[in-house]
């Protein structure tokens, strides 16, 4: 049982080195089709709250039910960890979604099949992280432990994220983050120049602020 648990780990983790790739080249060629970039022409749609609530909902159910069966899942230092994942996303599946929701009805539905793969990923993201925290990390005992958690809860996430858990999870989940939401930045950024024109700050940056 032990040797499956690891295999499914393993095979996971490189799941997500292997995705992030041709995420990054198809949506410089191509934007998901929700938000400012919404158009039909992509199937069924819900609505955009609903949307937010099932794709997103993974990272907390799955992580509350993976969690306890770690094996450091008594230890104070783990569920320290995990916090600032939970925080994030209780505000991304249940307070964001009654934001929008106001605004949901002049920004069109959102795309069945955009939030099925959306769930997906996370599926497999709110896997590798619940279990290399609860499980699979060792190092809880070093002297580097809490100089990583704070040093990474003052840094941008999910590079903070991937400081604080130290791990080629948290690294990986990083890496797809960018993957996805770089090219996004890009083309939010040529919206705006192209809506608003000059009345749009010329110097503003996409992605990192002052650099690009």
């Amino acid at each position: 049982m032990a040797l499956l648990d690891q295999s499914l780990f393993h095979y996971s983790l490189l799941s997500i080195y292997l995705i992030g790739p041709p995420t990054f080249i198809s949506l410089k060629f191509l934007q998901a089709p929700y938000g400012k970039h919404h158009r039909p022409g992509w199937g069924p749609t819900i609505s955009p709250p609903l949307a937010w609530i099932l794709m997103e909902s993974p990272t907390l159910w799955l992580t509350l039910l993976l969690f306890p069966y770690g094996q450091h899942f008594t230890n104070p230092k783990a569920l320290i960890l995990m916090s600032p994942f939970l925080f994030h996303y209780f505000h991304r599946t249940c307070i964001y979604p009654l934001r929008i929701y106001r605004n949901s009805k002049t920004t069109g539905g959102f795309p069945v099949s955009v939030a099925v793969m959306a769930f997906g990923f996370n599926l497999l993201n709110a896997y590798l992280q619940a279990r290399w925290v609860s499980h699979y990390k060792s190092d809880y005992d070093g002297g580097l432990f809490w100089w990583r958690f704070f040093g990474g809860l003052v840094i941008v996430e999910w590079f903070g994220w991937a400081v604080m858990t130290w791990s080629w999870a948290g690294f990986g989940f990083l890496l797809y983050t960018c993957a996805n939401l770089v090219p996004r930045a890009c083309a939010n950024h040529k919206w705006y120049l192209e809506k608003f024109r000059e009345d749009y700050p010329k110097n503003r940056k996409a992605v990192i602020p002052f650099l690009c």
